[in-house]
């Protein structure tokens, strides 16, 4: 976290400050499990629950979870699953909305650089999901999850009631059943 700090503070990115999540053992002890820093210019509040959008950094405890494992032991459960019912593969994009369009650009630009965007507004982040930024109100727009089968899931969809609309090449989740929230499923590539 000091590093990832230290990197924000040279490009001029604000910061609120460190929130260590912290726990009493049994022993009586105190124990960090892990620590938040919420990126200011990206959220519309200092902590989750104050806030429509919320973007932050999390630095675990090595003692409370090990991050690689995790995500290994995670992707290996998916892969066991069979992706649940969908058939889900990966978490391809997160879409974050914002209202200022060429300020919230040159923003995600600095945080993220040197990765630069693969199509306007839409940066590759490592293994994990791309984000893409779009103009609207401030808050999560949306999930892409990629499945083996769009027509094995708009049939289980269809089958449960929560199928909403469908395109040539993607599908969504009903956002009415959802509490509102846009879930896209596309073709694994």
């Amino acid at each position: 976290m000091a590093e990832c700090l230290e990197e924000l503070d040279r490009r001029g990115i604000t910061y609120g400050e460190p929130r260590p999540f912290i726990v009493t053992s049994q022993d009586g002890s105190a124990k960090t499990l892990f620590t938040n820093v919420t990126l200011r210019q990206f959220s519309d509040a200092d902590t989750a629950a104050n806030a429509t959008i919320h973007i932050f950094l999390s630095e675990y405890s090595p003692t409370y979870v090990d991050v690689e494992k995790r995500r290994a032991r995670l992707r290996e459960e998916l892969h066991q699953s069979g992706g649940g019912p969908l058939k889900i593969t990966a978490l391809e994009e997160v879409i974050v909305g914002i209202t200022d369009f060429t300020a919230a650009m040159k923003l995600w630009e600095n945080l993220l650089r040197p990765s630069r965007p693969s199509i306007p507004a839409l940066w590759p982040v490592g293994d994990g999901p791309s984000i893409r930024v779009r103009t609207r109100e401030n808050k999560l727009q949306g999930l892409i999850l990629s499945v083996v089968s769009l027509k094995q899931a708009k049939a289980i969809l269809r089958e449960r009631g929560l199928l909403g609309p469908v395109t040539t090449n993607r599908i969504t989740i009903d956002p009415f059943k959802i509490q509102g929230l846009n879930i896209q499923l596309v073709q694994s590539q």
